[in-house]
């Protein structure tokens, strides 16, 4: 059981389908499956980051970066060899993770440190190639982000929170474009469709 971590960007397929990347908590496996062979990408801790764990894989669009948000921190590897390409070790506790369709920036979902007794959310925009911080997109108090992701253009960012809220914010200006309110409970996974309406 992998406990507040089951979420769907544990698992990334390459672009054409043929490699799957897992984040298992502990490692990333890299598994080609038209040779049905599986490569371990991370064996634990990555310079200064996962010092607990990863949790969530991204693939860039061209399939050739792999975004690795855990506890605590982000890296990006190189998707075949796992050679590490930056690390960013300031997120303390991640809920999740995704490349902008474009490739250049990378979104992740940070709430406090464990065993923090508050609640408190934020969406922080990062660039892929180094992982200098560029700006916190969104802030939340009383709940926190678990599931983000970019629409098909890049220019707009979906969003699920651990208390049942949803909606679209605006990537450029930092707007909440719309919300959605209806559920009870937690939302792990939030996808835009392919024509992005």
């Amino acid at each position: 059981a992998c406990g507040a971590y089951c979420d769907a960007n544990e698992l990334a397929f390459s672009p054409d389908g043929s490699v799957l990347y897992i984040a298992d908590t502990t490692n990333v496996v890299r598994w080609n499956l038209r040779a049905n062979r599986v490569h371990l990408l991370t064996p634990g801790r990555i310079g200064g980051v996962f010092a607990r764990g990863t949790a969530f894989v991204a693939l860039s669009p061209d399939g050739r970066r792999l975004a690795v948000g855990g506890v605590p921190g982000i890296a990006v590897l190189d998707a075949s060899s796992g050679r590490v390409l930056a690390t960013n070790a300031s997120i303390p506790l991640m809920w999740g993770i995704a490349v902008s369709p474009d490739g250049r920036t990378i979104a992740a979902s940070e709430a406090p440190a464990y065993p923090s007794f508050t609640v408190a959310g934020a969406i922080r925009l990062f660039d892929a190639a180094s992982l200098r911080p560029l700006r916190t997109l969104a802030r939340l108090e009383g709940s926190a982000f678990t599931a983000i992701g970019f629409s098909p253009d890049g220019r707009a960012l979906a969003f699920g929170t651990n208390l049942g809220a949803s909606g679209i914010y605006d990537v450029a200006s930092g707007n909440r474009l719309v919300s959605f309110p209806g559920h009870t409970t937690n939302i792990w996974q939030v996808e835009f469709s392919p024509d992005g309406n």
